[in-house]
C-alpha cells in the first residue's frame, strides 16, 4: 500500500503523471503512470493505492519509475485500486496466505503473466482474492475487469 503524496505531469509525456508515493518506513518511490486521461491530479492526491513494489525500475520517457499503481480496466473505464483503511507499507496477500517473505524483483513481462482481475468488485489472482489486513480488496465502481 502506498500513499500518493504528489502528482505532476511528466515533463516529456503529456499522457503520463509522475507520482511520489509514500511506501511506509520512510521510503518514498517515484512512480510513472498513464492515468492522465482518467484522473485529475487532485483526485489522486492523498489516495492509498495498491502498488507493485517489486518491479525492476524502468526508465519511462526520461523518468525512472520504481513501481506501478494498480488499476482495473473495463470498457475504456479505469479505476485505481484503493485501500483507504490500510497504512502505507502494508503488504497485500492472497486470501489464506500469510507469507511475509519479501517478493523477489521481477520484470514487467513476468508481472503481466499474472492473471490479476476484478470479479464482483473483488480483486483476485486466478480466483484467489487479494487481501489487506485480512480484508478483501474491493473496487467501488468497476465490478469486473482486468487489473493492470
Amino acid at each position: 500500500v502506498g500513499l500518493i503524496e504528489s502528482v505532476e505531469l511528466h515533463p516529456e509525456a503529456e499522457r503520463l503523471y509522475v507520482e511520489k508515493v509514500n511506501c511506509g518506513e520512510g521510503r518514498t518511490r517515484t512512480i510513472v503512470s498513464g492515468l492522465v486521461k482518467y484522473y485529475q491530479p487532485e483526485e489522486l492526491l492523498g489516495k492509498k493505492v495498491l502498488i507493485v513494489s517489486n518491479l525492476a525500475p524502468a526508465n519511462l520517457r526520461g523518468v525512472e519509475s520504481e513501481g506501478m499503481l494498480l488499476a482495473v480496466e473495463r470498457k475504456k473505464k479505469l479505476e485505481i485500486l484503493t485501500v483507504e483503511d490500510a497504512q502505507p507499507g502494508t503488504r497485500i496477500f492472497l486470501e489464506g496466505a500469510e507469507d511475509a517473505t519479501p517478493a523477489e524483483q521481477i520484470s514487467i513481462d513476468r508481472f503481466l503473466e499474472a492473471k490479476i482481475s476484478v470479479e464482483e468488485n473483488e480483486a483476485q489472482i486466478e480466483g484467489k482474492k487479494l487481501t489487506v489486513d485480512g480484508n478483501i480488496i474491493r473496487t467501488q465502481n468497476i465490478t469486473r475487469g482486468k487489473v493492470r
